[in-house]
């Protein structure tokens, strides 16, 4: 049976531990903001028109980062085409990425080749 002095002691341990903790929170807290000033965001354009400065909720890396907004160049670039011309200019990309996909090994040409081995 613990004695009440035990149940002080547990409970005081407890209080030092939450204060590390939290003070290790503050840490990388700080650290997240600074890192917050000097990667700026990317910017969005939404489709009213009105632009949104996004910044991922988890770290990411530069090259994600550069890779979102070279999506929002290539979406403000298409912007002016009909939705046709969207759609066919998309259609055209999945194609060459799925040919690039099966040409790297990483990817299936039919899918029946998913059964194989079945």
């Amino acid at each position: 049976m613990h004695t009440e002095q035990d149940i002080l002691t547990g409970i005081d341990l407890m209080r030092h531990k939450i204060e590390h903790l939290e003070t290790k929170v503050d840490e990388i807290h700080a650290i997240l903001e600074y890192l917050l000033l000097i990667i700026p965001p990317v910017i969005f354009t939404m489709p009213d028109g009105s632009q949104r400065p996004f910044r991922p909720n988890r770290p990411v890396s530069r090259q994600t980062l550069a890779t979102m907004a070279r999506v929002e160049e290539m979406s403000q670039a298409r912007r002016h085409l009909l939705a046709e011309e969207r759609t066919k200019v998309f259609l055209q990309n999945i194609e060459r990425a799925r040919a690039e996909a099966i040409r790297k090994g990483i990817a299936i040409d039919d899918e029946r080749e998913a059964a194989i081995g079945d």
